[in-house]
């Protein structure tokens, strides 16, 4: 029988949709959101130092990048259905060993073991997926699906301090990891079917693209890089968010900032996926990147309040968008055979760059005494990231 097509709801592959939006609510929500609860609650409790439990974030997250330039292949020996149940061991269990370490050693090894649940969950894993089961509409399939993610600051998040509050810090995360792993071994059991392409043998048949020579090509850094530079800005901003704002609108009013920023994250994502599959994305990651900065000029010169809600609203608009865009440019300007391994190898560059974002921030936020002209500077590389995704278009992609 011939299937579906990828734009009526009997597609099997809007299943896959709804199981990769569960993954991404789990992965963002206790492996990158929780890490703010995780560093402030572990401090308090253990009477450890912000700059070894931040240090060891900083840790956690380029370990998992360097795990999921692995996805593709994983994905391809697995099958989805084993490779969604690896990834729902994984970050349970982490999460269920943080709710009991005892040492440092102990929290350094859950988030050893967590990097595994990120990779198996995250980015590059919701791509592949996706990718096995849509083509024509895979832009609107990733947006809907990564929409998870942005779900997470909304509801994991702030559920989890309320948690931790209510029960305490084990009793939380223990309870966590059992609601991880109930809802993605039912992810895995009724949304990750058979797919139309058998992963391993579309493996089989691609290019002999190593990854050395993906790494090594220019078609591979015209995608990557710009998105280095602006997921660098991003990560910078969005944890430096509240600690800008607070003096200006209080700490309930920085936090509602934040949250106005990721629920805009939602709102971007559901719009811009309706037309992503039938517009140039170079340009519209251009435009994105471009609005970010513009956000970034009117908080910094503004002295009205409400201005500075609005911009951070704007900023937020593209945050996923911004997440979403490289894969699908891969899409575009790769063989078919390659996206996941250049997908994985392209979002472990960009989580490796944007791991340092933070960071580098403070550090100059300490130098200067303000948050004034580290975000000056920031604007600056959000332009040149736009111009960099524009003019490093691949020839045969101009327009």
């Amino acid at each position: 029988m011939t299937p579906p097509p990828e734009s009526a709801l009997a597609h099997p592959g809007w299943r896959v949709v709804a199981g990769c939006f569960v993954m991404a609510l789990c992965a963002w929500g206790w492996g990158f959101y929780g890490h703010s609860v995780y560093v402030a609650e572990l401090t308090r409790i253990m009477g450890w130092s912000t700059g070894f439990v931040s240090g060891a974030t900083t840790l956690y997250s380029l370990i998992g990048a360097a795990a999921i330039v692995w996805v593709g292949d994983l994905v391809a020996r697995l099958g989805p259905r084993r490779f969604v149940l690896l990834g729902a061991a994984l970050l349970s269990l982490s999460v269920w060993m943080l709710g009991g370490i005892e040492t440092k050693a102990e929290l350094l090894l859950a988030y050893l073991v967590m990097t595994g649940g990120w990779a198996c969950l995250s980015g590059a894993a919701v791509s592949t997926l996706i990718g096995l089961w849509f083509d024509r509409r895979r832009g609107l399939a990733l947006s809907l699906a990564m929409n998870g993610a942005s779900a997470a600051g909304v509801i994991v998040a702030p559920a989890l301090v309320a948690a931790i509050h209510a029960w305490g810090f084990e009793a939380a995360l223990r309870g966590s990891a059992l609601v991880i792993l109930a809802a993605l071994v039912l992810v895995a059991l009724f949304a990750m079917g058979p797919p139309p392409v058998d992963p391993a043998a579309a493996a089989a048949r691609a290019a002999p693209q190593g990854r050395g020579r993906v790494l090594r090509s220019r078609a591979f850094w015209a995608v990557s890089a710009p998105f280095c530079v602006a997921l660098f800005v991003q990560a910078a901003v969005l944890v430096h968010l509240v600690a800008w704002l607070a003096p200006r609108l209080g700490s309930q009013g920085a936090a509602f900032a934040l949250t106005a920023a990721t629920g805009a994250a939602i709102l971007g994502r559901f719009a811009f996926g309706a037309v992503v599959d039938r517009i140039d994305q170079r340009r519209a990651a251009a435009l994105s990147m471009l609005s970010q900065a513009a956000a970034l000029v009117l908080m910094l010169a503004t002295p009205s309040d409400a201005a500075l809600y609005a911009g951070a609203a704007i900023y937020g608009f593209s945050v996923g968008n911004l997440i979403t865009l490289p894969s699908l440019i891969v899409q575009r300007e790769f063989p078919a055979g390659d996206f996941a391994r250049v997908v994985g190898l392209a979002t472990a560059t960009q989580q490796f760059a944007y791991a340092f974002g933070p960071g580098a921030v403070g550090l100059f936020r300490d130098a200067a005494g303000g948050y004034g002209w580290p975000l000056s500077l920031l604007v600056g590389l959000e332009v040149a990231a736009a111009a960099m995704v524009v003019l490093l278009r691949p020839p045969r992609q101009a327009a």
